[in-house]
Formats: structure tokens, sequence, C-alpha cells
């Protein structure tokens, strides 16, 4: 199983990532308009239960919807009530070498492991699951 980036209520990157809005930042190297595909731990779990019952290969686990760095970094930054963040200008992404890869667009079709078990996750992009998931942090 690939899996897209993570994010749930005790993703300790996740604090971080807040805490670099509330400063103005979207700590994400690449462009602003390159996109990630992300999942939910929940879904993640999900899906690892749902290939059990999956033939042998290789199977993407991600939302159903990538959106683009600056959708990602906004629709944050809009649920915690900060300004739209600025992102790091991309000349720098070299400097930080695993940045690089961080850094590639990658749009992660969850299709196959779907066709093949029905898994679907309850999160169909993290426009929901973001939400979902800072209202369990406050609570």
């Amino acid at each position: 199983m690939r899996f897209a980036a993570f994010y749930g209520p005790d993703s300790y990157p996740l604090r971080d990532f807040l805490q670099a809005l509330r400063l103005g930042w979207a700590p994400m190297p690449g462009s602003p308009h390159g996109f990630i595909s992300s999942v939910s731990h929940d879904d993640a779990a999900a899906a690892v239960v749902a290939a059990l019952r999956a033939r042998a290969g290789a199977y993407n686990v991600a939302d159903d919807e990538p959106v683009r760095r600056e959708v990602y970094a906004g629709t944050l930054a809009t649920l915690i009530g900060a300004r739209p963040p600025r992102f790091p200008p991309t000349w720098i992404t070299p400097l930080f070498g695993v940045a690089r890869a961080l850094a590639r667009s990658q749009r992660i079709s969850n299709r196959k492991l779907r066709d093949e078990t029905g898994w679907r996750p309850r999160y169909p992009s993290v426009r929901e699951g973001l939400a979902a998931t800072l209202r369990e942090m406050a609570a």
C-alpha cells in the first residue's frame, strides 16, 4: 500500500503546520499551484482493513480529490481564522534535500483500491477532513 500525506488530530506535523499558518507561512516546498494528495489517519486505517480482502498488488491510499497546495494551506488557514499564507520561494527547495521530493506535484488516484474492495474514504478531500480534524482537536 502506498499512502498519500497523512493528517489527523494526533499528527505532530499538522500541529507544526498550524503554527506556521498562524505566523503567515505555508510550510510546503514547491509551487503553490502543485497538487498534494492526502488521507486522514482514520481513512488510511480503514483502507488497510479493506485491503485484507483484496487481490495481491499495489494500491494507492488517498482522498478522492487531490488539491493544489494553495487550496490545502488556504483551507486550513481559513478554518483557524488565519490570513491566506505565503509560500516559500521555489528556488529555496533544493537547499532542503528531502524537500525536493516533497515539492513534486502529485495527484494520486485511489481508484484501484476502491474498485477492488469497495473502500471509500470518509472524507472525500481535505476540505471536509481538515474541518473534522480541527473539531476533534478542539474537543
